[in-house]
């Protein structure tokens, strides 16, 4: 499609974009919001309030603080909000976000990225009815309860000459404040654990003794069985396994796999928390904890490299009366699990 190649073109644009419009642009720090962002000036601030989409119909009113700035034809605007009290999880908040700004035209790019300190968001590009172009960043800050939406406009007959400046504005964003990362095992538990790569399949992980690898199926949220493989460890009252799912006959994509394994993991127990997450080679995913029936709790992640087209469910289980005792295994194994080099096509 025409105008989807307009913003993959844009993508190599920017990349050598005329040093003297380099030198307009620098870069802000929001408040004390934990976020910069590159304006070409100093932006204008205005308080007021955002009407956070929560689901399809409801949407939650949230103290926000908006940063905008004209250039020529284009506008740039970046939207603070605080939605800690905003009652629903930042995967599912941001993809409410992205479905009402799909309303202001047609969606040409939709694809999560991962940014700084681990963080995880969503960059879109529309079309609007006048083919006016519309860059969009959408990210939270889960440790603050902070969602940011990094708007850029540009009007038709300046898409040549701005569209690269929208495309530095979209990818500038840095998280300044974000989660502190879990304190490392210690040595003596780590000679306990043994590092197994299973290159073929996609991943390695640790494992405090050898997996057993069963082969089954795996049933998706709509119905959909897909082979599937299992490996298992069970180490006292614990259990650490991998679950990789192979979706390459399905139409599965990133967004909706993750989103459907959720929905399955919400029939085993409570999602206690639900944050977006990035893992080496540049891939999101998402990370969860989930109280689930007699007493035991649940560290999963979830996660979906498209090069590989498998879905990959990362869980520790244990007791919740032991949590804390096993909580630096549970880190071992959640830790050090890695997606594998993999071929970006199938043979």
């Amino acid at each position: 499609m025409m105008l989807r190649s307009v913003f993959g073109a844009l993508v190599l644009f920017a990349l050598c974009w005329r040093a003297a419009d380099a030198q307009d642009w620098r870069s802000y720090a929001l408040g004390d919001a934990g976020i910069t962002v590159d304006f070409p000036g100093e932006p204008h601030k205005t308080n007021g309030a955002y009407p956070t989409p929560v689901s399809v119909d409801q949407t939650v009113s949230a103290p926000s603080t908006t940063y905008s700035i004209r250039q020529g034809g284009s506008l740039y605007t970046a939207l603070v909000a605080d939605v800690s009290k905003a009652g629903v999880d930042g995967p599912r908040l941001m993809q409410s976000v992205a479905m009402a700004l799909r309303t202001e035209g047609e969606v040409q790019l939709d694809e999560p990225v991962s940014i700084s300190g681990g963080q995880c968001g969503r960059y879109l590009g529309i079309v609007g009815p006048d083919h006016s172009q519309v860059f969009l960043a959408i990210l939270m800050s889960s440790d603050a309860g902070r969602l940011f939406v990094l708007k850029a406009e540009v009007q038709p007959g300046d898409v040549a000459s701005d569209g690269p400046n929208a495309l530095r504005f979209q990818q500038s964003a840095n998280l300044t404040s974000i989660e502190k990362p879990r304190s490392a095992p210690t040595p003596a538990d780590a000679r306990a654990w043994t590092q197994y790569d299973y290159d073929d399949v996609g991943f390695g992980v640790k494992f405090p003794a050898a997996p057993s690898i069963e082969s089954g199926r795996y049933w998706t949220d709509d119905g959909l069985s897909v082979p599937a493989l299992r490996y298992t460890v069970r180490s006292g009252r614990s259990l650490y396994r991998v679950t990789v799912a192979d979706l390459w006959r399905t139409p599965a994509d990133r967004n909706g796999a993750i989103d459907q394994a959720v929905d399955v993991l919400r029939r085993y127990g409570e999602i206690r928390s639900d944050r977006a997450v990035s893992i080496p080679f540049g891939q999101c995913g998402r990370d969860l904890s989930l109280a689930k029936p007699a007493g035991d709790y649940a560290s999963v992640g979830v996660y979906f490299p498209t090069s590989q087209h498998k879905l990959f469910i990362v869980e520790a289980t244990g007791s919740e009366a032991d949590r804390q005792a096993q909580a630096q295994d549970v880190d071992m194994f959640r830790q050090s699990f890695r997606l594998a080099k993999y071929p970006e096509s199938k043979p």
